[in-house]
């Protein structure tokens, strides 16, 4: 990888590596339940990535204290390789049931943590997200999170999402997901040049993820 292309990436997962990080969780998970959670994606930057598409992994791991209630944490596997430790805690909460077409709500809490060489970095976000179940095995889900910058010159980014849950075996699932990350920050130049900005606003994500019940639920 060359200075330049190594620089850039660098810069696109330190300026984007909270909205980047876990596939979104879209509703909690069953008291005593655990599940690891897997994903793999990024902002779609065909021109500064050779591989189009950035390939930011994580890792993490969810657990049902509650019907209601799921805490988690992960690792954000890819900073490694740039000498950076970082990853994450959460808390999702149901807010309402859902029945037939009438959504589900569930409102999701992160504590994103960056430490390296520049010092550690802290980003407190809020998210919620409604579902529907149009089959046994599918789950559909959209929202948004909101995320606090207070490095630098402070913000709050917008990032729209929505996705698509497919149970594939007893334990094993696969999700997919969309994102228009940090809809309100202006793209058009800069790092991202507004390779996928959306008139000239954030960045197109995508992301693939896998989910493993640890056990078979009750």
């Amino acid at each position: 990888m060359s200075p330049r292309l190594r620089l850039i990436t660098v810069l696109l997962l330190a300026s984007f590596a909270p909205a980047c990080s876990v596939t979104h969780v879209a509703r909690p998970l069953p008291r005593g339940a655990s599940q690891w959670t897997m994903s793999l994606g990024g902002p779609w930057l065909p021109e500064a990535v050779p591989t189009k598409l950035v390939p930011y992994a994580s890792l993490g791991l969810q657990r049902g204290v509650t019907d209601d209630l799921t805490l988690g944490g992960a690792v954000h596997a890819t900073m490694a390789a740039y000498k950076v430790a970082a990853g994450e805690l959460s808390a999702t909460r149901r807010l309402a049931q859902g029945a037939g077409w009438r959504p589900e709500l569930a409102a999701t809490a992160n504590v994103y943590l960056f430490a390296g060489d520049g010092g550690a970095r802290v980003f407190p976000a809020l998210g919620g997200v409604a579902s529907w179940r149009p089959g046994e095995k599918t789950l559909l889900f959209g929202g948004a999170q909101v995320l606090g910058q207070f490095s630098g010159a402070p913000a709050m980014l917008v990032t729209p999402l929505a996705g698509v849950q497919r149970r594939i075996r007893s334990r094993f699932g696969l999700q997919a997901e969309v994102k228009w990350m940090a809809a309100n920050a202006d793209t058009r130049a800069g790092v991202f040049e507004g390779e996928s900005s959306i008139n000239g606003r954030g960045a197109l994500a995508f992301q693939l993820g896998a989910t493993l019940d640890r056990g078979r639920r009750k």
